[in-house]
């Protein structure tokens, strides 16, 4: 029997460097300015292609206590706005088109089945400037998966958001 030398993250990182050198690592980023207390901030990710998508990680940064929900198969009139992605490896000459698209604001029919609940704490203290919170979601979406991300601001003020996602295709 032959022995694994690499932790999981070493494993991991290999494969991400190999996605990154073939063209197919993605990332998404955007800034939400000004969220009011109390309201929500909605992202889709949605694989429309014929792909595998693997994200590696969301991350969701925010100036206050914030709340982060995550949904399965909501049903959705409007996915939103389609937000610029960026392919980590622009040295290739071909630009290899992504299965996983981002979306922001959607029109909401039903939010689907809640699957993870998590926080951002907001930071403590009198000069609290908030947190950021890796949702710790790593997961294969198969053609045809859609999540619903919402981001609650309950810091008792208003605050920005900041939401990144980061995926690679096969």
């Amino acid at each position: 029997m032959r022995r694994l030398f690499h932790s999981d993250a070493q494993v991991l990182g290999d494969i991400e460097y190999r996605m990154l050198v073939l063209g197919k690592s993605f990332t998404v980023k955007d800034r939400y300015e000004g969220v009011s207390d109390g309201s929500s901030v909605y992202y889709v990710i949605a694989n429309e292609g014929s792909k595998n998508g693997w994200i590696i990680n969301v991350d969701v940064t925010a100036s206050g206590k914030s709340y982060i929900n995550i949904y399965f198969f909501p049903e959705l009139s409007d996915k939103g706005t389609l937000l610029p992605i960026v392919k980590h490896n622009m040295l290739l000459a071909t630009y290899e088109e992504t299965s996983v698209k981002v979306y922001r604001d959607p029109t909401i029919t039903s939010t689907g089945t809640l699957g993870l609940k998590d926080m951002i704490s907001g930071g403590i203290g009198k000069r609290a400037m908030g947190s950021m919170q890796n949702i710790g979601f790593s997961s294969l979406m198969p053609p045809g998966t859609v999540l619903l991300i919402e981001v609650v601001n309950e810091s008792g003020a208003t605050a920005d958001v900041v939401f990144e996602v980061n995926w690679w295709e096969e």
